[in-house]
């Protein structure tokens, strides 16, 4: 079974206006720097970790009978059905404050490894801070944003 996702508003305008800004950024240092070592360094780099980005945003999820899978651009993320102890829906308050030990804070989702005094570590793979659904395993909390939250917690319940 497939459940679609879509971007909040934050992670919408935040993606947006960091791709401006970088853009702009660029364009005008390119127009106006008279350094251009410097440009063809941090200018590759900028561009190189935005794109990175977009290809680790959670494109769909797939509940099959072995695997919750995260499809992502970079590859899908898998999940083990047999590894899942309990699922519940969860609340925005349960991530909030959580510090982001490696991935993406809103530009183009919520994804990678975060840590909370809640939740302790877990990983995000959401385009979104509401709808949440939480996986947890014996190998740790996933925490997923489906448009349709409930859907995926009865198909993971069967």
């Amino acid at each position: 079974m497939n459940f679609s996702v879509s971007l909040d508003k934050t992670a919408k305008y935040l993606s947006l206006f960091i791709a401006v800004f970088v853009a702009a950024t660029l364009i005008g240092a390119v127009l106006l720097s008279e350094d251009r070592q410097t440009i063809l360094i941090v200018g590759p780099i900028v561009s190189v970790t935005l794109f990175l980005a977009y290809l680790w945003k959670p494109s769909r999820y797939e509940i099959t009978s072995e695997y919750v899978i995260v499809h992502r651009l970079i590859g899908p993320a898998k999940y083990e059905r047999s590894r899942i102890i309990n699922v519940r829906a969860g609340e925005p308050d349960e991530i909030k404050n959580a510090i982001r030990l490696f991935g993406s804070g809103g530009m183009f989702g919520y994804f990678g490894k975060f840590r909370n005094q809640h939740l302790k570590t877990f990983v995000l793979q959401c385009t979104r801070r509401d709808n949440l659904v939480f996986i947890f395993t014996d190998k740790g909390l996933k925490v997923l944003s489906p448009n349709d939250p409930q859907g995926m917690i009865q198909s993971l319940q069967k």
